[in-house]
């Protein structure tokens, strides 16, 4: 049996897990994330070796923000401002003697919904992680989208690192900017650390008030209808925190008529996917 390591990073945790060649999550532990990288690498070299000790001779991990692939470079995290320009592929294949396949998170969430989520057997596929902000990925054609091509419209904050969909423009007039100085894109309308600042609530308490849970799903009804129409998807499949409460808007965007799924293989998704794309380079 082949097994693979997957490690999901995000702002406020580490997660790495033991995952064998048909999806099945074996094992998995999860540490906060340090603010200072290297730290971090050294939290994920322990978490890491566990499972190599076990016969894993794969590792994939996605990492958040922007990324430089054939660098191995996060160039910039808002969630993780000290990791701007850090080498997280080279750091961490120095510390666990190892080759990284490295990749963005919400790709990485999108891959495990692909390989045993609501994505299964999906021929074109869009993905937004709802949370902090809003992280996008598209699978077409058969491959991830990192932005070496795909539509005409896509927004790139710089070439090939991926699908920026919250950061696409969805209302110029909207006065909010998200946390990269974005004016009207999506994240701006819907993502967490905004309306936090904004509200002065965290988003758990916003999502208990039934007039902002209005506005939050019109404005991403109206995000989704937007991307839709650029890129064309067979399905929309919604991750992320805020999935916890699909209940309170995902009935209205399908009663719209959007081809939205809400994600199944949850906080496992970016391990799994993560171990997948391991797998993929084998």
């Amino acid at each position: 049996m082949d097994i693979s390591v997957g490690v999901d990073i995000g702002a406020t945790k580490i997660a790495a897990g033991l995952v064998d060649n048909e999806g099945r999550l074996l094992e998995q532990v999860e540490r906060p994330t340090p603010r200072e990288p290297d730290q971090a690498v050294e939290t994920i070299r322990l978490m890491v070796e566990r499972f190599l000790k076990r016969g894993a001779q794969l590792v994939g991990v996605g990492a958040p923000g922007q990324l430089d692939y054939a660098k191995g470079i996060i160039m910039d995290s808002p969630n993780l401002p000290q990791w701007k320009n850090y080498p997280l592929k080279e750091k961490l294949q120095e510390k666990l003697n190892i080759d990284i396949v490295f990749d963005n998170d919400a790709n990485a969430a999108l891959a495990g919904e692909l390989w045993q989520g609501a994505a299964r057997g999906k021929g074109s596929v869009m993905m937004l992680t709802l949370g902090t902000g809003v992280g996008g990925a598209l699978w077409q054609n058969g491959k991830m989208w990192r932005g070496e091509a795909g539509p005409p419209a896509a927004r790139l904050a710089h070439g090939g690192t991926g699908a920026e969909l919250g950061h696409t423009i969805i209302d110029p007039a909207y006065p909010d900017t998200c946390q990269q100085g974005h004016k009207g894109c999506l994240e701006s309308m819907i993502g967490g650390a905004v309306n936090e600042k904004k509200f002065g609530k965290d988003l758990k308490e916003l999502f208990a008030d039934s007039a902002f849970v209005a506005q939050w799903a019109r404005a991403l009804k109206k995000g989704i209808e937007v991307l839709v129409e650029q890129y064309h998807p067979e399905v929309v499949v919604l991750g992320g925190g805020v999935i916890r409460d699909q209940e309170k808007f995902l009935p209205e965007l399908k009663a719209a008529g959007l081809p939205v799924v809400a994600a199944t293989a949850g906080p496992k998704a970016g391990m799994i996917g993560a171990a997948w794309l391991a797998f993929e380079k084998k």
